[in-house]
């Protein structure tokens, strides 16, 4: 309990956080004053589905060349089927795609095993020159 009424109240929140204080503002008839989001989506979903829909372009042009895959235009009483229907043939080529063994050695497209993680490096041993002498640990006798 606050020792008195506030002069405002502010919902503040960050990515899931954020679209709850959005929800909070839209749905608190004048009890919150503002809210201070910092979520992408708020700003709209249409971004977030056009994302989404290059993700799965990408796929389908990537792991189905020449199909025609439906990627859009569900609507009707049949659209989510349809939608599924596209889901599970995308799934099911990300599956199979998983399976395909790693390139070899000879093949232009290397295999994602073997380039290091992101925030590795290939560590190259640095080259002995004669001009450079070896430390000896020094002699306790």
């Amino acid at each position: 309990m606050l020792p008195s009424k506030p002069a405002q109240v502010l919902a503040i929140g960050s990515s899931m956080g954020g679209l709850v204080s959005a929800l909070e503002d839209q749905d608190s008839q004048g009890r919150i004053d503002g809210a201070l989001t910092t979520c992408g989506i708020v700003a709209g979903g249409i971004n977030l589905n056009e994302f989404q829909l290059d993700g799965e372009y990408a796929m389908a042009q990537l792991l189905l060349p020449g199909q025609q895959v439906q990627l859009t235009g569900f609507g009707g009483p049949v659209g989510a089927g349809q939608a599924f229907g596209t889901a599970a043939i995308l799934t099911g080529a990300a599956a199979q795609a998983q399976q395909t063994p790693p390139a070899g050695p000879g093949s232009p497209w290397p295999s994602l095993s073997s380039t290091p993680s992101r925030g590795t490096r290939a560590r190259r041993p640095r080259p002995r020159t004669a001009t450079r002498p070896r430390r000896r640990a020094p002699s306790t006798t």
